[in-house]
């Protein structure tokens, strides 16, 4: 773990050293450091917070000209890196993140207020063991998905550019493994941009519409779930969805569509309460059950990537312990015109059902 951690810091420091040269190129480079605190959102997890969390950051931001970014008044893409302390170094330790994000002004002024969001996997070095670890009920893994809101603002300042901003950090691994309760950090936060205050970017003067066209789509993505602490089984989960995506201005397209699921857990019984030589109890898998519904939902495209999210009922399902609503939220990347890669993660209210990793394809499109 030691080597491993040490690893992540020099790869961080690496990153630092060669985005500095990037600024005199169509990119920028930002540095950041912030001050928070763990939320615990659950009475289980009061015991967990002990200090403020310190967050670093390096993110390059790419200012390059895309014809999407027009419709966006100055919109960028950007890559990051970040290194939180959790506030609790015994029981949960550090978190390092890499992240995809993009900032969506809010204005069309030059270094206007913006809004960001992103996400990337993560490693958190603690995670819950039952006997090294048990007082950590927030996380059961190493790996696990990052996501993140941030509202910034920032001001020249000669030749440089300094930020102020606030964010909203969570920690999940979608219950691939328990416990998953997750961690909500919000924090303050400190930027610098080396040579930042230049003419790299500029205001769009008039935004145009410039969208993906409407189309019929098919999604199919898969995963794994555990169910409790003391039930460690691994259970496969799947989605079919069909959707029919519709025009919109600005590269929001809406959506509608049906989803049709596989979830090996809801048909999982006890068969034993504990096995004690294997230490877990043992379950069997009886009538896998399908779970069906339709879903509403909306799409934010930056080229061929692509921002969604989606809210549906289910028609049919036996698992009665969950809600009838179900969320899905994800990313997707289009290799072609008809291919892409999907990463999406599906929750019943604030649950986490299960992290999907799937492939897309573009069926038909209208012009």
């Amino acid at each position: 773990m030691y080597i491993f951690t040490t690893m992540l810091k020099a790869l961080l420091g690496l990153l630092f050293v060669v985005t500095l040269g990037m600024n005199a190129q169509a990119q920028w480079a930002e540095f950041k450091v912030g001050r928070g605190f763990l939320i615990p959102h659950r009475t289980d997890m009061v015991h967990l917070p002990k200090s403020a969390n310190t967050k670093l950051s390096f993110t390059v931001w790419d200012l390059k000209e895309r014809n999407w970014k027009k419709s966006f008044h100055g919109a960028k893409i950007g890559y990051e890196a970040h290194f939180i302390d959790l506030g609790n170094k015994e029981l949960l330790g550090t978190a390092w993140s890499f992240n995809y994000k993009v900032s969506l002004p809010l204005s069309r002024r030059k270094y206007p207020l913006t809004f960001i969001l992103g996400g990337g996997p993560a490693w958190l070095t603690n995670k819950y063991h039952v006997e090294k670890n048990p007082k950590n009920l927030a996380i059961g893994s190493h790996i696990n998905a990052s996501l993140f809101l941030q509202i910034q603002k920032s001001f020249a300042v000669g030749p440089h550019l300094v930020s102020l901003g606030i964010d909203l950090n969570h920690y999940s691994n979608a219950a691939t493994s328990k416990p998953n309760l997750g961690l909500n950090i919000p924090s303050f936060n400190l930027g610098f941009v080396l040579n930042g205050n230049t003419d790299k970017i500029t205001p769009t003067e008039k935004s145009v519409n410039a969208h993906h066209p409407a189309s019929w789509a098919i999604t199919v993505d898969g995963g794994i779930k555990e169910l409790s602490i003391l039930d460690q089984n691994k259970y496969l989960v799947g989605n079919i969805e069909l959707r029919r995506n519709f025009k919109s201005a600005r590269n929001i397209n809406w959506e509608l569509g049906v989803l049709t699921g596989y979830n090996q857990s809801i048909g999982a019984y006890i068969e034993n309460d504990f096995d004690l030589e294997s230490g877990r109890v043992k379950r069997q898998v009886k009538n896998p059950n399908i779970q069906f519904g339709p879903f509403l939902g909306g799409r934010l495209n930056f080229g061929k990537t692509s921002l969604f999210f989606h809210t549906g009922i289910y028609a049919y399902s036996k698992q009665r312990e969950i809600k009838a609503m179900f969320h899905r939220t994800g990313i997707q990347h289009m290799i072609n015109d008809k291919i892409g890669l999907t990463i999406l993660m599906k929750t019943h209210e604030a649950k986490a059902e299960h992290l999907g990793i799937g492939l897309t394809l573009n069926l038909a499109s209208t012009k």
